[in-house]
């Protein structure tokens, strides 16, 4: 692989802006947080924060006029800090407060570390067509930068206004690039380290150093190719530099591929990642199910290989898969999303291994409804021998149910369950635990499972939304005309006629063969469509429409995303950044549910936006549940090993492009979109009378990644999600997709 090289550090000593002079201050306002805060006291000669600082909590906050986002806050020596009149300040600012017992705010500036340092700061990619369209000026000022003589990739970079510096990238070449982007990174000393080595005890968090400014996907990257970096810091050094980065860079060590293994497996990984990211997280699994460990101070972990099924009896190796990520590597806090750019970095490394174990379990059965029946926790053994089976309440640790065996050879042992307590009455907790002991070896496991008491939706309709594109840029009215075409005629050609009584119908399906409510009304006039006129009524219609348990189905098939949020306008715009959240969609799908029913999840989600996919990470610090999670889409490994109701959805881990899918410069997201619920929706025989609907998820999904090829670069990272076999017709729900017997679901 042709790795870029990592460009020398820039060091850029940023001039003193200009005080506030004629600025016209409004106010006292409540202000958004974060923001750009300004001392009243010192003007420009401090740096702004992106806060109040604490000993000045209970200043009046003054808006800039023309400046949404900054502020100035009171912190003269006006007694209670008395509230300054709303006017322009043209005379010399108020000295600062009196007293020895003042605490200069801007004193501890070389304590604090680099996010807090340059989180006001702000990036993006500048559209050079764009600009010379739109903006002469800056297109004039991008063509000042003399030409780079050199061969080798290079930055140069220029003070842009008050408060900016534009950066030229020269001869970068990151066609061969596929799991790392370019990356902008950003210090207040060139001589921090780039990478530090990572304990995952936190003893490494202390150390500071670069992080990422801004990310330029690796298939956008040309040469040259011009950058903004807005909202600069006063009278402080930044430095920035350029190097190929896709999150930590981890090694495991401890069993090569293939190898035989038994009872506790440690495995060390070896981390590094940007020196000033703190906090890493980390998750293990087994064959995509949570694995059981222990983790030491040596970034050991110790897997119990008990805990997944003996590769001689379930047929297959199995695969342990340590991820690694951050979500603290760029200069952001995390509230503030910016259109189609990572917020999440994460790097997986896989062994595939062969356990081999006297006792195992060979099926949890996690996740199972009670609408089966009989549940089913199924354990293997390698000899005949007495073995006993206990269910308790963890809660309590009151056994519920208990039973005792013997068996004659090795095989698997099934321990049944009903979801009663001994005396017959139903078993009310969420959760259970079973314990498993073989008398040979004196063996005991422990599984706890949790029991699916929240089904998904019965099938019925679809919601069909897009978000429109800057229409002043080169691009944007043909992707909307595109966007309007393909989108437009899914909603009204295939959700709105599906059944043989419907104008022009292009499936002619009848009731029995989907059911009875899987049409749209023509009422609802999907697609919803965001635009710059309608952003600020556009997440109401979203709420509407899922808190109505007329839709089951959900699809976002054109737009801009951030891994917590959708929509919110294209970047470099002027729209209000009015996103809807992962933790909104999910209330708003809960708030669906019917007061006699639980069953909230969506069947089917299509999410075609930037950064919608899965990452592991995202919800290990608490700040957002992931895409999938928010619509009650669970793993596949979690759906294809329970007994429980199934939904299936698409999403994409990394940036989606928008057109030049199969090579064809015309052909645009939204209509392979409308391709991929063609397919599912209709199967192979896509004619009246002859389209199916018994085709599974997984079979559309491969259908559309075979006829765009740019779908399966791990570049775009595209992301089924859930129950592969789940067809369009909810007939087999109940019979095959519960229990993972799907006998006449169609998967070629």
């Amino acid at each position: 692989m042709k790795t870029p090289k990592i460009v020398s550090s820039l060091f850029l000593v940023i001039s003193t802006l200009t005080a506030f002079g004629d600025w016209e201050l409004y106010g006292p306002v409540t202000p958004s947080f974060p923001g750009t805060f300004w001392s009243l006291s010192r003007g420009m000669s401090g740096p702004p924060a992106p806060c109040v600082p604490f000993i000045f909590s209970d200043a009046p906050v003054y808006g800039i006029v023309g400046k949404p986002g900054s502020y100035v806050y009171d912190d003269s020596d006006n007694p209670g800090h008395t509230q300054l009149s709303a006017n322009s300040f043209s005379s010399a600012f108020p000295s600062g407060p009196g007293g020895g017992d003042f605490v200069d705010p801007w004193a501890s500036w070389d304590t604090l570390r680099n996010i807090e340092k340059f989180m006001p700061q702000t990036f993006s990619l500048i559209d050079t067509n764009d600009a010379a369209s739109n903006d002469t000026n800056l297109y004039n000022f991008l063509i000042s930068f003399p030409d780079d003589t050199n061969t080798y990739p290079t930055l140069q970079i220029k003070l842009y206004g008050a408060n900016a510096v534009i950066i030229k990238a020269n001869h970068f070449d990151y066609s061969a690039e596929t799991d790392r982007d370019f990356a902008l990174l950003v210090s207040d000393s060139p001589d921090r380290a780039t990478w530090k080595s990572i304990n995952l005890d936190g003893s490494s968090d202390s150390q500071d150093g670069w992080r990422v400014q801004g990310l330029v996907s690796n298939w956008k990257v040309t040469d040259p190719m011009f950058m903004i970096v807005s909202n600069i810091l006063a009278s402080r050094e930044a430095v920035f530099r350029a190097i190929p980065y896709g999150g930590p860079q981890v090694v495991l060590s401890g069993a090569s591929d293939y190898d035989t293994v038994s009872n506790t497996l440690a495995l060390q990984a070896t981390i590094n990642d940007l020196s000033g990211t703190t906090n890493e997280q980390f998750a293990v699994t087994v064959n995509g199910l949570p694995a059981r460990y222990t983790i030491s101070s040596t970034n050991t972990f110790n897997i119990d290989t008990h805990y997944a099924a003996n590769s001689s009896v379930s047929g297959y190796y199995n695969e342990i898969d340590v991820t690694i990520g951050n979500t603290n590597a760029l200069v952001s806090d995390g509230s503030i999303f910016t259109a189609d750019t990572a917020s999440v970095f994460e790097t997986t490394t896989s062994k595939t291994l062969d356990f081999e174990n006297r006792v195992y379990v060979a099926f949890a059965s996690d996740m199972c409804s009670p609408d089966v029946g009989t549940n089913y926790i199924v354990f293997g053994v390698d000899q005949g021998q007495n073995v006993n089976a206990v269910i308790k309440d963890p809660a309590t640790g009151r056994i519920v149910v208990s039973n005792s065996t013997s068996v004659s050879f090795p095989m698997t042992v099934g321990v049944p369950w009903d979801f009663k307590e001994t005396n017959g009455v139903p078993y009310t907790n969420d959760t259970y635990t079973v314990t498993f002991a073989a008398q040979a070896g004196a063996t005991t496991l422990t599984v706890t499972n949790r029991i699916d008491r929240h089904g998904v939706r019965n099938a019925a309709g679809t919601i069909l939304t897009y978000e429109e594109e800057d229409p002043t840029t080169s691009a944007g009215p043909y992707l909307n005309s595109q966007a309007n075409t393909w989108i437009g005629g899914l909603a009204v050609g295939l959700y709105e006629g599906l059944y043989y009584n419907d104008f022009a119908s292009l499936t002619q399906y009848y009731p029995w063969q989907i059911g009875t409510d899987r049409d749209n009304p023509t009422w609802t006039s999907f697609p919803y469509v965001l635009t710059k006129a309608n952003e600020l009524s556009w997440p109401d219609q979203i709420h509407y429409s899922l808190t109505n348990r007329l839709f089951s189905d959900f699809g976002y098939y054109a737009g801009h995303g951030s891994g917590s949020g959708i929509g919110g306008g294209p970047s470099g715009t002027s729209w209000v950044t009015n996103w809807i959240g992962t933790s909104d969609v999910n209330l708003w799908c809960i708030q669906g549910a019917s007061s006699s029913s639980n069953n909230w999840r969506m069947r089917k989600v299509v999410a075609w936006a930037c950064y919608s996919g899965s990452p592991t990470l995202a919800t290990a610090n608490g700040v957002y549940p992931t895409w999938p999670a928010a619509f009650g889409i669970r793993p596949t490994a979690v759906q294809m090993t329970s007994w429980g109701w199934k939904n299936a959805g698409l999403f994409f881990k990394k940036e989606l492009p928008q057109g030049g899918f199969g090579g064809n410069p015309t052909i645009t997201s939204s209509y392979v979109a409308a391709s991929l619920d063609s397919l599912w929706v209709e199967g192979k025989n896509a004619f009246p009378g002859g389209a199916d609907p018994t085709y599974a998820f997984a079979w559309a999904v491969a259908q559309i990644g075979g006829m765009y090829p740019e779908l399966n670069k791990k570049s775009v990272g595209m992301d089924g999600f859930g129950y592969p076999f789940l067809p369009f017709s909810p007939n087999y729900d109940a019979t095959e997709i519960l229990t993972n017997n799907p006998v006449d679901i169609k998967t070629h």
